[in-house]
């Protein structure tokens, strides 16, 4: 049988006794950890998109992009996608923004 991560136990506690927005911030919080890993060994800017893909995406992709200072940005960027759907023309201006 394997041992369950601390962090899972830390997740199952939460789910346990806290309330949704608790949850999701932990949620966060481990996702970003994971990013940074990512970015340390892959030498890539990260971006995690965790919704759906509705006309604003492109505009807040373009101001995640932006917001890295170009003398900081890596060649590569790598993306974590989690989506129910969406428009298909915020995927292609999103795409294009990239």
């Amino acid at each position: 049988m394997q041992r369950l991560s601390r962090d899972w136990i830390k997740l199952k506690h939460f789910l346990q006794v806290s309330k949704m927005s608790e949850i999701i911030q932990f949620v966060e919080s481990l996702l970003q950890l994971q990013l940074k890993q990512l970015v340390s060994i892959q030498k890539t800017d990260a971006m995690a998109i965790y919704g759906s893909l509705y006309p604003s995406l492109p505009e807040l992709v373009r101001d995640s992009i932006e917001d890295i200072p170009s003398d900081e940005r890596n060649k590569n960027l790598t993306i974590l996608l989690h989506t129910g759907g969406g428009l298909i023309d915020s995927v292609e201006r999103t795409v294009e923004v990239l």
